[in-house]
């Protein structure tokens, strides 16, 4: 009772969902509708410190919502929510304005809902793109329609239309604070600007392509939270079984390629266990639980450096082993770093020192294979390719 159990996922064909939705015969709850947003906060911005929600809604009806502090429940997220329907929007606009709260931010969508059992399908028309939104009673059920929708569950979205407005204003060094049709006309929003990948594309690309199942999974090692080693039992897709196929469970990472206001990458030298000698290397770390991988790139840069950057591009998130496992990786470019009063305290093993490298510098330390590890040499590479074409 009073919570909100979600995810998102960003769409690319938008008709192709409606058929599938269709073809499903899926309830139709409610029609595409316009749905007006104002979110609240004190002078002092009180709610947003403390993780809250106070949000006005304008649709077929007119609704007040507060919500809590999220949390991650099985890749899902939830929180507390309360919702009530109030009978006139603009009063009670007015009414929370006596109360001491302002409007701190506009949006709007288009949404249309349609039900899967009792989970609530909201398809969202947006300025930033066409959204999928899954909300259920468990993050089972939530999962569950998502395949059942043919959606890619590593593409989910752990965050609120705000949030996503702030990637786009940091990744394209914007400053807008409303997220409204008319903010936005004439804007093509790239997934890339919202750091986000497209999660209805894999099946597009080849429909007949059939995928591995796993039938099942046996822990043989953990050492947390560093590893787990699993046996899992596969069916290919030619029908054949794997009884013993060995997965490699390690925690999600953050690498970050930062550019200070000179224009010059940061870069380490050091040395690593597992490569011998001494190699060129970014700024990188492990994702905590719960952490979002912007909130941990940024950690990870002033921890390990003590500087702080301006803006923030993503540089997608891949996968390290294609049948192994290994970890997803979130790639990050920081640029206009620049130093700050806190003093580095990097928790790495290894010796290490901090040099600064011009484009053409870093682009030859790549072709003299000074860089020797595959997933850094990737990250500079999108690093050089994206800061070139400005």
């Amino acid at each position: 009772m009073d919570q909100e159990i979600e995810v998102k996922f960003l769409i690319k064909d938008y008709e192709r969902l409606i058929n599938k939705i269709k073809n499903l015969g899926l309830v139709c709850a409610r029609p595409r509708t316009h749905e007006l947003n104002l979110r609240y906060d004190t002078p002092d911005q009180g709610l947003v410190s403390a993780s809250q929600v106070l949000r006005l809604r304008k649709d077929d009806l007119a609704r007040l919502t507060f919500k809590g502090p999220g949390k991650l429940q099985e890749d899902v997220l939830t929180r507390k929510e309360i919702e009530v329907v109030v009978s006139d929007f603009e009063a009670t606009h007015r009414l929370l304005e006596a109360l001491g709260y302002q409007v701190v931010l506009i949006y709007e969508k288009y949404r249309a809902n349609y039900l899967i059992d009792t989970l609530i399908l909201s398809l969202d028309e947006t300025p930033l793109g066409v959204f999928v939104e899954l909300e259920g009673e468990s993050p089972a059920q939530v999962k569950s329609a998502a395949k059942l929708l043919g959606l890619d569950w590593e593409q989910r979205i752990n965050l609120s239309y705000s949030a996503l407005l702030g990637l786009y204003n940091r990744n394209t060094a914007n400053s807008f604070r409303d997220l409204s049709f008319e903010v936005f006309e004439g804007l093509q929003v790239t997934p890339a600007e919202l750091g986000l990948t497209y999660a209805d594309l894999s099946g597009k690309i080849n429909s007949s392509m059939k995928l591995w199942k796993t039938l099942s999974k046996r822990l043989v090692f953990e050492q947390s939270p560093w590893i787990k080693l699993e046996e899992h039992q596969i069916e290919l897709p030619d029908g054949r079984m794997l009884d013993r196929w060995i997965w490699i469970d390690t925690p999600d990472f953050v690498i970050v390629v930062a550019v200070d206001e000179k224009e010059r990458f940061l870069v380490f030298e050091q040395t690593k266990y597992a490569s011998p000698g001494i190699t060129l290397a970014p700024v990188g770390g492990y994702i905590q639980p719960g952490e979002d991988p912007l909130a941990a790139a940024r950690r990870e840069l002033l921890e390990e450096t003590g500087f702080e950057a301006e803006e923030w591009i993503s540089l997608g998130s891949f996968m390290t082993d294609a049948n192994r496992g290994n970890g997803r990786g979130h790639y990050f470019l920081a640029i206009k770093a620049r130093k700050t009063d806190q003093i580095a305290l990097s928790d790495d093993l290894e010796e290490q020192r901090l040099l600064t490298f011009s484009a053409p510098e870093l682009q030859e330390a790549l072709e003299q294979n000074r860089v020797k590890i595959i997933t850094w040499q990737a990250a500079f590479g999108m690093a050089l390719q994206r800061f070139s074409a400005g």
